[in-house]
């Protein structure tokens, strides 16, 4: 009987672990004052082997702020962005400001792995900032398993005290 407790909150964590859908790319400056801060997410079929990030969650949520507090996106058509897990892993980012006077460079990749180099230039190609870092991941877990962990844990918790007062 002390069995199935331990075996619901085994199977609630491993479908909690089960549910985690998108993943959060950070990025980290190598130097002694973060210049640059970016980061991106990516869906779970997009961290599988050789598949190219490309989904409307990744375009959506590139965001790359520079000193200056200019903030870069994936919305504009002179923008290009290319990037995949791997192996080997791989970004090559040109972002523009919205009113066109700069744009980003992100690289990161072979033969460096996660680090990278983001650099910012002007419109008349004078180069304004740059920076070596390199691109961290951790996964998001899904609203509903964090949910479904807490119902499942209150519900075990309730148990125990029901059986400690019989």
């Amino acid at each position: 009987m002390k069995l199935k407790p331990f075996a619901l909150a085994c199977f609630l964590l491993s479908a909690t672990y089960a549910a985690r859908a998108d993943y959060l790319f950070t990025w980290h400056s190598m130097g002694v004052q973060q210049v640059f801060q970016g980061s991106f997410a990516v869906t779970d079929a997009e961290i599988q082997s050789n598949a190219a990030f490309g989904s409307a969650l990744f375009t959506s949520s590139i965001s790359v702020t520079s000193p200056d507090g200019i903030t870069y996106h994936d919305n504009r058509p002179e923008d290009s962005v290319f990037g995949q897990f791997g192996p080997p892993f791989e970004l090559d980012f040109q972002l523009w400001s919205d009113n066109n006077d700069s744009w980003i460079h992100v690289e990161a990749g072979p033969p460096n792995g996660m680090l990278g180099v983001i650099a910012e230039w002007s419109a008349s190609g004078e180069e304004l900032n740059w920076q070596q870092g390199a691109w961290s991941v951790a996964a998001i877990p899904e609203p509903s398993a964090t949910g479904l962990l807490a119902i499942g844990t209150g519900a075990w918790l309730i148990r125990r005290k029901m059986r400690a007062r019989s």
